[in-house]
């Protein structure tokens, strides 16, 4: 499809086809809609203005199990566990540019044009003026200031790394025993925690569902599989894995639920 001298692809006629003037180039002229169905985005209208409350609990929530982990890594000496939580986070990291770099999707709001650079301002103004450059460098929202989906939820990720790593370095301190006594209770803390934070990036539109899935199944898989995790601390600890006196293939790394250094 071709609109004077622009080539139309079907994703732009998405747009095109809500827009009056049909002028993709001019975007503030259109009422735009997202490209993907998404039915629990579909039940939920888009607020007009986005709610300061919302966000600032959303990124409280965000950063608290990520900065208890650390403290509990540091009060417990538990080096290991801090580092597959930097391995996983790297590796997720290379998942997120992955996918921004081959997405080029509308934000889960609806207000923004497709765009084909990632580093395009974009020219509507209703996704540059509800925060502002500060207010989008503060919260971490791109889309205030560039249009585009990135079909990855780093804050899904991120939480769960933190109650990942939580219940691990507890279960390595208090013993086996402890888990199998509290099991249930953090399951069940867990589940209600990430299912309230999942519940206002919805509220919000700050992610596709499709996004926040993703990252669940990612970050279940990495930050419980053993043999991934014990590769990323030999990854980090390379050059402290064989001590003076011992050779190479007499090194071994200490397993996955023992937090003491390898002897």
């Amino acid at each position: 499809m071709v609109s004077g001298n622009i080539t139309m692809t079907r994703a732009d006629t998405l747009v095109a086809a809500h827009c009056p003037r049909h002028d993709i180039t001019n975007p503030a002229n259109c009422t735009l809609l997202r490209a993907l169905p998404d039915i629990f985005l579909d039940s939920i209208e888009a607020p007009e203005e986005y709610n300061i409350v919302t966000l600032i609990v959303l990124n409280l929530m965000l950063w608290v199990p990520l900065l208890m982990g650390l403290f509990l890594c540091w009060k417990f000496k538990a080096k290991r566990r801090a580092l597959e939580g930097c391995w996983n986070e790297w590796f997720c990291l290379i998942i997120l540019t992955f996918f921004q770099a081959v997405t080029s999707l509308p934000d889960a709001t609806g207000k923004c044009a497709f765009v084909y650079d990632k580093g395009e301002l974009c020219s509507d103004s209703a996704c540059n003026s509800d925060w502002g450059e500060f207010g989008a460098w503060v919260f971490g929202r791109f889309s205030f200031d560039f249009c585009g989906d990135m079909i990855w939820s780093g804050h899904t990720e991120r939480v769960m790394v933190g109650l990942i790593s939580i219940t691990r370095i507890l279960a390595d301190k208090y013993g086996d025993e402890w888990y199998a006594t509290n099991k249930v209770k953090i399951f069940a803390f867990s589940g209600v925690y990430l299912a309230f934070v999942v519940y206002l990036m919805l509220s919000v539109h700050f992610h596709y569902t499709v996004d926040i899935a993703l990252a669940i199944m990612v970050t279940s898989i990495t930050m419980t599989h053993d043999r991934y995790l014990a590769f990323g601390v030999m990854f980090f600890e390379e050059y402290k894995l064989f001590p003076p006196g011992r050779s190479a293939g007499s090194s071994k790394i200490a397993p996955t639920g023992d937090t003491t250094e390898a002897s």
